[in-house]
């Protein structure tokens, strides 16, 4: 059986996200890499939750194996918060729906006339066997 590789950073653990938080870790990625979008707020918040993890001080000690690496979790995952939710805030909102449209997430296709976003519609018959 072979495998298909990928070159996204997130393709190993594709499989543990849900599909709407995977879209937001990718969104708030695509912004950190786009120079257009400059703030402080963006660069502070990795760079605190880094120093936390690294530092010898903490709110539990790491010597309490396990429970001293539980508040290192818990500041990585509320940062991942913060950044999915944030980062798409500080953005231009042209920016912004550049890149959702650039990862599918918006559909930029308008009727001519009306502007109106046109969906594709799926038709489906079921039946219920007794």
């Amino acid at each position: 059986m072979s495998q298909r590789r990928t070159s996204s950073p997130f393709a190993g653990a594709n499989f543990l996200l849900e599909r709407g938080l995977r879209d937001r870790i990718r969104l708030a990625w695509r912004l950190y890499r786009d120079p257009r979008v400059a703030s402080k707020l963006m660069t502070a918040v990795p760079l605190l939750t880094m120093i936390y993890v690294l530092s010898p001080v903490d709110l539990l000690p790491d010597l309490l194996l396990g429970l001293g690496q539980v508040d290192d979790i818990g500041m990585i995952g509320l940062a991942l918060l913060f950044v999915t939710r944030v980062v798409p805030m500080l953005a231009p909102s042209d920016v912004l729906e550049e890149h959702l449209a650039a990862m599918g997430l918006r559909d930029d296709t308008r009727d001519a006339g009306q502007g109106t976003v046109s969906r594709p519609v799926v038709e489906a018959e079921f039946r219920v066997k007794p």
